[in-house]
């Protein structure tokens, strides 16, 4: 891997899911070259992400990826809690991004105006917190067919009153 001199680095390797990947981590402290640093409020550290994918089955079996991402950060250059940190936020967007997906069909979304595309982005969101929030129990996906069905339970879930 490229080492970067006197930068704390961190190697992560993973296999499973018919991948082979190596996520390599980078924090540092050296901010006088970032442009603009003194604007961002508690920046602290610039972090660096180099993940290399191999697919090992199938018929990309062979295929090679690689991505470079960048963090401005507000954390102590602590690299293996940097590594932590990419990994949850990774997981809390896949998550979301997932269910916007599956219960909202929002890839189906035909809407290409900007606005309207974003406005309706954003209804979707509110509407899964607010499902999301209610006790009531039941997925996101059951408890959106038991809204459209039950004119109180829609109320409940918008006003979010528990009966």
């Amino acid at each position: 891997p490229e080492k970067l001199k006197g930068i704390p680095f961190f190697e992560q390797p993973y296999i499973g899911h018919g991948r082979k990947e190596t996520r390599r981590y980078w924090i540092c402290t050296d901010l006088k070259e970032l442009d603009g640093a003194d604007k961002w409020a508690g920046l602290k550290t610039i972090g660096k992400v180099e993940r290399t994918r191999e697919i090992t089955t199938g018929k990309s079996k062979g295929k090679i990826s690689k991505e470079t991402c960048y963090y401005i950060c507000s954390i102590e250059p602590d690299v293996k809690f940097f590594a932590e940190c990419v990994r949850s936020h990774w997981g809390v967007e896949n998550l979301v991004h997932w269910t916007l997906d599956v219960t909202f069909r929002e890839d189906s979304c035909q809407v290409r105006q900007k606005t309207a595309a974003t406005n309706l982005s954003l209804l979707r969101k509110i509407a899964m917190n607010l499902f999301r929030k209610h006790p009531s129990k039941g997925g996101m996906k059951t408890k959106k067919m038991k809204a459209g069905w039950d004119v109180n339970f829609l109320e409940q879930i918008v006003c979010q009153t528990h009966a």
